[in-house]
């Protein structure tokens, strides 16, 4: 793999054994401030890590700058992302370590194509890299912890969590797992022919599923313990 990107999700603003070298600042046609970028080494490869939710974790699912951010990443040559997410369990449980192979976007309001001003239709019917999916999958066989194989991520708008009635329509859709990020990230990428993979962790019991509320405490532990998992996934995948 050649010029590979790494998207931290919540929480996640740099990568634990990451060694940066240099901080990019990239101009995009799509927003008057900067992508920020760092640029270094992990796992002895060349990356670039992008913080999704800002240098200082502050810009919530709805209002990220989806378009600029892959088309920044697209400026400085990459070819592959993986890309970090959070989610919660429809059928999974917390800490569960999930390769997604197919989403639904429920998402509303999200400047999602950069073919606005053309007809330019886009295969989707795979939404996540195939190629990236076998290495990581593949890699995985080394780790300690079961991975998830297939899955489908229902993503919502955010920013707030959802109602039990919504969980209970995503698990009739077929879901299992929700979050806010993965869109419209996939289809962007797929448009400027990126290669693009998400990686989840589960950090809480999706509204309704266990019939109590959620507990954002053990969403934050469970989000930094899942995190360091799948950096290391990413890493055994990098070496």
């Amino acid at each position: 793999m050649k010029n590979i990107a790494i998207i931290g999700g919540s929480g996640v603003i740099e990568l634990k054994s990451f060694v940066r070298k240099k901080q990019i600042e990239v101009l995009t046609p799509y927003h008057d401030n900067p992508v920020f970028l760092q640029a270094g080494t992990f796992a002895n490869r060349e990356i670039i890590f992008l913080s999704r939710h800002g240098i200082n974790n502050d810009i919530p699912a709805h209002r990220i700058n989806y378009l600029a951010n892959i088309y920044a990443l697209k400026q400085q040559g990459v070819q592959n992302i993986f890309a970090i997410n959070t989610c919660g369990g429809i059928d999974l449980k917390p800490l569960d370590i999930v390769i997604p192979n197919q989403l639904i976007d429920y998402t509303t309001n999200r400047a999602n194509s950069y073919f606005d001003d053309e007809i330019k239709h886009l295969d989707f019917t795979y939404p996540f890299s195939e190629k990236l999916r076998h290495i990581v999958i593949h890699a995985s066989k080394n780790c300690q912890d079961k991975i998830i194989r297939h899955a489908t991520y229902a993503v919502s708008s955010g920013p707030r969590l959802e109602t039990c009635a919504e969980i209970e329509r995503f698990k009739k859709d077929g879901c299992n797992i929700v979050g806010m990020t993965a869109m419209p990230e996939a289809s962007l990428a797929r448009e400027l022919s990126i290669e693009y993979i998400c990686i989840a962790v589960v950090v809480n019991y999706a509204a309704g599923v266990l019939g109590q509320k959620i507990d954002i405490k053990d969403v934050k532990e469970n989000n930094k313990i899942g995190t360091e998992k799948i950096i290391d996934l990413i890493k055994n995948v990098l070496q």
